[in-house]
C-alpha cells in the first residue's frame, strides 16, 4: 500500500475538528438563545451549500475552498475580539463557510487514486473520529485562558490549514496526477 496523498486526510481531520469545536463552544448564552443561534447557523450551512454548489460552476473548487477557509478565519478573529452580537453573527457566518469544506476536501482527496479510492476515502472518514482531539485542545485552551472566545483560535488554526490545503496542496496533487 502506498502512502501518497495523505494531505487530504489531514485536511479532513482539521475540517471536522473545526466543525466540532465550532458547534461545541457557543459563548455563554442562555439555552433558548443558543438554540436560536444554532438553528441560524444550520440555515447558513444549508444556504451556503447551495450557493457554493452554484459558484463551483464559475470558480475552481480548490479556490472556493481556500476562499471560504480564509473568510472563516477572519470571522473567527471577529468572534474572538468583538463585543456583543457581532461575534455571534460571525459564528453563524462561519457555518455558511463550512458548508462546502468536507465534500470538497473529500472529492479533491480521492481524485486520481484509482484502485486506492476506497482506502483513501476510508482514511478521510476515519479522520472524523480523530478530529475530536482538537476539541479537547479547544477545551483546554478555554479552561487555561479562562475565555471561551480565546479557544476559537483552535478552529481558526484549522481554517488556515484548510486554506493552505486548498491553495497549495490540492494544486500539487492535481499537478502530480497530470504529469
Amino acid at each position: 500500500m502506498r502512502y501518497e496523498n495523505i494531505e487530504p486526510v489531514a485536511a479532513g481531520f482539521y475540517n471536522i475538528a473545526e466543525k466540532i469545536g465550532f458547534y461545541s463552544l457557543l459563548p455563554r448564552t442562555a439555552e433558548q438563545a443558543a438554540a436560536t443561534y444554532y438553528i441560524l447557523s444550520l440555515i447558513a450551512l444549508v444556504f451556503g451549500r447551495f450557493a457554493c454548489t452554484a459558484l463551483m460552476k464559475f470558480i475552481k473548487p480548490r479556490i472556493l475552498l481556500a476562499s471560504l477557509a480564509i473568510i472563516a478565519f477572519i470571522l473567527c478573529l471577529i468572534t474572538i475580539y468583538s463585543q456583543g452580537f457581532s461575534g455571534v453573527y460571525a459564528l453563524v457566518g462561519i457555518s455558511g463557510c463550512m458548508s462546502l469544506m468536507f465534500p470538497t476536501i473529500y472529492a479533491i482527496g480521492i481524485t486520481g487514486l484509482k484502485d486506492d479510492t476506497k482506502i483513501g476515502g476510508s482514511g478521510m472518514v476515519m479522520a472524523i473520529a480523530g478530529a475530536a482531539v482538537l476539541t479537547q485542545i479547544q477545551g483546554i485552551v478555554s479552561d487555561q485562558a479562562g475565555s471561551i472566545k480565546l479557544a476559537y483560535w483552535v478552529p481558526a488554526f484549522a481554517f488556515l490549514v484548510i486554506a493552505y490545503y486548498g491553495l497549495v496542496i490540492s494544486r500539487k496533487i492535481r499537478e502530480t496526477l497530470y504529469q
